[in-house]
């Protein structure tokens, strides 16, 4: 027997689907053409990680002072998520810091680095 909890959640909000068929005909009457899709709900989800994902990424060396100052100008241009850009901006600055990797495989070098990474890794294995 499902639990009444489950019962609700099966059932359609009619309102909701009024709305968004109004909002899809409303696009499409001035030649818009919709795309339906539920990034927004990832989005959210993983929305909290990025910081985290910054400053791991400077940690290992993956902003060089370049990029990190790019960065840093861009936050202007950012309007209602400048909070959020600027802690993903200080989250990769600070990892960059206190990395003793800073800027040792930084964005612009990716290919390079992946290939002194292999080559490293090749070496080590030879021995």
């Amino acid at each position: 027997m499902a639990s009444d909890h489950t019962i609700r959640a099966r059932k359609l909000n009619q309102a909701g689907l009024d709305f968004y068929s109004r909002l899809v005909d409303g696009l499409l009457a001035k030649g818009i053409q919709p795309f339906v899709m539920l990034y927004h709900m990832f989005f959210i989800a993983i929305l909290p990680s990025f910081p985290l994902f910054a400053f791991f990424y400077g940690l290992f060396g993956g902003w060089d002072d370049a990029t990190l100052e790019e960065t840093h100008r861009a936050i202007r241009l950012s309007s209602f998520l400048r909070p959020l850009a600027w802690l993903f901006w200080k989250a990769s600055w600070l990892g960059a810091r206190i990395s003793p990797l800073h800027g040792r495989f930084p964005i612009s070098i990716r290919a390079e680095a992946v290939c002194e990474a292999h080559s490293l890794t090749d070496e080590r294995v030879n021995l």
